[in-house]
């Protein structure tokens, strides 16, 4: 659970398809993602893990994202899907984590213990990322609305009220850290889908579509594909990630 940074992806071999809102004229504190039907997820051996992602930027420093000694100076998380030999889990990863997966487990959810929170093929999900301004304090939720189980992980980053806008790094999106060919695909009954996408303005606290949106591929090589090979629809109408053109051609 890499990210992209302004010289290039931290892990080269990561491949990664993003969408994220982009414009200047609206100030954010908060980004949500919305699955109306968790994929149905087959593991099989040798192929690693692949991730379905809300993440969010502290606005201002854009270097050392994934180095716990630059917090708070710079601050990235993230939240969401992890889909591997457990099947589909929850997860989260921030910069003190060195942006690496930490499993959330059912201690803290209502009702489940034991095992790594599933969600399980059909689930309705949501998954925000929400800084509040008055007390500097990030919000990482989970949220599965066909159980009525939550997780939440709150920490104060100081200095910070909002996330940084036209970046990869406050985005929705799509990485697999194996390398070109070897199994984005190779899981999935259907390919992936998230079905909204909204944004939360600092002006009032409500939440809106992104106005405007921006897609791209990182580490897809030999990158003879669009942008519209990998990823199909908006976070209005609906993105459609592609598994069998990105599991040709993204990741060193």
């Amino acid at each position: 659970m890499k990210l992209y940074e302004e010289n290039g992806p931290l892990l080269p071999n990561n491949g990664i398809v993003a969408a994220y809102p982009n414009w200047n004229n609206q100030a954010i504190d908060g980004l949500r993602m919305d699955i109306d039907n968790t994929p149905d997820w087959t593991y099989q051996f040798g192929y690693g893990w692949n991730a379905l992602l809300l993440n969010g930027q502290k606005a201002g420093q854009n270097w050392g994202l994934c180095t716990p000694t630059q917090f708070p100076n710079a601050y990235f998380a993230q939240v969401g899907l992890i889909f591997d030999s457990t099947g589909a889990d929850f997860a989260w990863a921030d910069t003190q984590t060195s942006c690496n997966p930490q499993r959330i487990f059912t201690s803290v959810f209502t009702g489940l213990s034991g095992d790594p929170a599933p969600a399980s093929t059909g689930d309705d999900l949501i998954f925000q990322i929400t800084v509040d301004d008055s007390t500097d304090t990030w919000i990482l939720y989970a949220y599965n609305i066909t159980t009525s189980d939550y997780w939440y992980k709150s920490k104060v980053v100081s200095s910070s009220n909002l996330l940084a806008i036209g970046t990869p790094n406050t985005s929705v999106f799509y990485e697999n850290p194996r390398v070109a060919g070897t199994g984005w695909s190779n899981g999935f009954a259907a390919d992936p889908v998230v079905d909204n996408a909204y944004e939360r303005r600092d002006s009032n606290g409500g939440w809106y579509n992104w106005s405007s949106e921006a897609q791209n591929d990182f580490q897809c090589n030999p990158g003879l594909l669009s942008i519209g090979d990998y990823l199909s629809g908006t976070t209005v109408t609906g993105l459609t990630f592609d598994v069998s053109d990105i599991d040709a051609d993204c990741g060193i």
